[in-house]
């Protein structure tokens, strides 16, 4: 008789009422800025994002175009109707900005004319955060809001004195712990988040795809917001996740119900020996390198990664994603780039970019000498073999990439140099590029670790500056880090605090040592800001001014200890600024004034009284 068993799945949505939980969201979305142009997608992104909530049985309170006042309002009338909430959802997307280490949400009406704008024309996130905690048992804020902001570009360039925390895109980094709530932010600090197309923005676009993921913890669902908008924006933004919740919460749970009928007991089989799983060390290692290098993302990390497996399983993949950092490096010398997440087109990498980049990477004259006689032996280059990669080479190299299915940018990449039979250098020494990379990230010190970073970039990172956004590398024996956002109120602080990485704030005895450094701070200007087009300021170094020493030049000294055998003072520097200034930093004229020509000189110092928010390790 033929057994008949009935398989029944019931996917049984748990409703707040089922859990006896209650759940509510308040939900913006800013797009009609009066002193901006629109934005495309926090609207509807809102509205995608409440349709989402609503199946998962939360009562939501949709706004748009919200004011200041409007704003406060809606918000104040929320938390008093939804006082002690199971669960409460915050979301906002539009325009956001930072100013002095906080984090500013931008009502329609704002237009930022001077500081005082600030507290009538933004909502502090801070204070958003506090009390939606303090009128929930649980919290989740999710912020989209890292748009590039010509309202905050604008009060920044008026505005922001040199004596204040330094100006940056997207949001500052979270520094205070918030019980009982997680913040999300659409992409790290100092990163702007794609506005996305006509399908909204991926962050949103994401969290609407995983909010409703059965059975899995909110955490968990946050992994894969990230590994989406990575992929939709070619790495170029990141979500980040401050997590303070204290218990865990699941969105939606699915019951498994199945129904059988009485089956006989089957006859007793002795069970064979399980078969032994073959586990290849080697690829479990090379996974591990490839998913610690596309966390970093950096030009940097994937050298790390071919340094140990130059022909591993992941290598097609890893050299994807090494083309995706290398296009942080093109548009460090792109005058005008497209919009973050599009790459720029082939056509318009001239031969001096290409040369730039590849300068950057550091490719030497002998690289060069056996790119073209590769080309030439290859038939795509009739030219000089003569090591340098003029117009005519680069053609050649731009035709030899196409040939091969490769982007066609005139660049050595390792792609190309993998297919004329370039072979790079293997050891730890002579490891390229030397620097992580142009713009400022997180390094996490578990990633560097397993990439086989140097010793003390791993422990800087670990003992302070896994949570900071910085490039670094290394020269002379020597690791230099320079950190994009952490002020610090006073000199002796911040030189205090620095120690925890195990160095000090830079000396510099040498031209070469201090043009190593200007390579990791001049092409992100996140580093520098203006003060009313009279100078330009760049990071904290250390040097330091005696105590009643003679004014102004008298008694500059390291902080080591240190002679000064090196100056590179800007012209007329130092010139004891209001009479109080005795730290050095980078720092010279504005590009406007007609000493410069035009042209930033970066590597000059001049004297301040209070640090910048940027500053540069040295570590020995």
């Amino acid at each position: 008789m033929r057994l008949l068993a009935t398989l029944i799945f019931l996917a049984v949505c748990a409703s707040s009422a089922a859990l006896g939980e209650t759940r509510v969201a308040f939900v913006v979305g800013n797009s009609k800025y009066q002193a901006a142009t629109a934005l495309e997608n926090p609207g509807r992104d809102a509205r995608s994002i409440a349709e989402t909530l609503r199946g998962l049985d939360f009562k939501v309170d949709l706004r748009t175009d919200l004011t200041r006042d409007g704003f406060a309002r809606a918000l104040s009338a929320f938390l008093k109707e939804n006082a002690e909430a199971d669960v409460t959802f915050f979301y906002f997307g539009g325009h956001g900005m930072q100013f002095d280490g906080r984090n500013y949400l931008l009502a329609t009406d704002a237009r930022l004319e001077t500081e005082l704008d600030i507290a009538g024309e933004t909502i502090a996130l801070d204070t958003v955060v506090e009390l939606l905690k303090r009128n929930s048992k649980a919290a989740l804020v999710f912020i989209d809001a890292c748009r590039d902001n010509p309202l905050a570009n604008r009060f920044y360039a008026q505005n922001l004195p040199l004596t204040r925390g330094q100006a940056t895109r997207g949001l500052a980094p979270v520094q205070t712990s918030y019980e009982g709530a997680m913040l999300v932010f659409a992409a790290s600090p100092g990163q702007v988040a794609y506005d996305g197309g006509a399908n909204g923005s991926p962050f949103a676009t994401a969290l609407a795809a995983h909010l409703p993921s059965a059975n899995i913890e909110v955490l968990s669902l946050m992994k894969r917001v990230i590994r989406d908008v990575k992929v939709a924006t070619q790495g170029f933004q990141t979500p980040i996740v401050t997590n303070d919740l204290t218990r865990e919460i699941y969105l939606k749970k699915a019951v498994a119900v199945v129904e059988t009928p009485p089956q006989p007991a089957p006859p007793m089989v002795v069970p064979a020996a399980p078969a032994v799983a073959v586990v290849d060390e080697r690829e479990v290692l090379e996974q591990q390198k490839f998913e610690a290098a596309k966390w970093l993302g950096t030009p940097r990390a994937w050298a790390l990664y071919f340094r140990d497996f130059p022909n591993g399983k992941l290598k097609q993949e890893a050299l994807a994603e090494e083309e995706k950092a290398l296009e942080w490096v093109v548009r460090a010398f792109v005058k005008k780039p497209p919009p973050v997440g599009v790459f720029i087109a082939a056509d318009d990498i001239t031969t001096d970019i290409a040369r730039s980049v590849d300068a950057w990477y550091g490719l030497t004259r002998t690289d060069a000498l056996a790119v073209q006689a590769l080309l030439k032996r290859a038939g795509f280059y009739d030219g000089a073999v003569d090591g340098d990669l003029g117009p005519k080479s680069r053609d050649a190299i731009r035709v030899f990439q196409a040939a091969n299915g490769l982007r066609a940018t005139g660049i050595v990449t390792r792609a190309t140099g993998n297919a004329l039979g370039l072979r790079a250098a293997q050891r730890v020494d002579e490891l390229r590029p030397v620097k992580s990379s142009t713009r400022p990230v997180r390094q996490g010190a578990k990633q560097l670790e397993i990439l086989g970073e140097d010793a003390r970039v791993v422990a800087a990172s670990r003992n302070y500056l896994e949570y900071e956004n910085y490039t670094y590398g290394l020269f002379a024996g020597h690791v230099y880090i320079a950190v994009q956002n952490d002020w610090k109120a006073t000199f002796d602080i911040l030189a205090n605090t620095v120690t925890k990485t195990g160095g000090h704030l830079a000396t510099i005895t040498s031209k070469e040592e201090n043009d190593f450094i200007v390579e990791l701070i001049r092409y992100d200007y996140s580093y520098w800001s203006d003060y009313r087009n009279i100078w330009t300021a760049g990071p904290t170094i250390g040097l330091v001014q005696k105590k009643g020493a003679r004014e102004p030049a008298g008694g500059w000294e390291w902080v080591t200890g240190e002679p000064m055998s090196y100056r590179n003072w800007a012209p007329e520097k130092p010139n004891n600024n209001e009479g109080r200034a005795n730290i050095g930093e980078f720092g010279h004229d504005h590009v406007s004034h007609p000493s410069t020509g035009g042209r930033h000189d970066w590597g000059r110092w001049d004297d301040f009284y209070n640090p910048r928010a940027s500053y540069i390790i040295e570590i020995e």
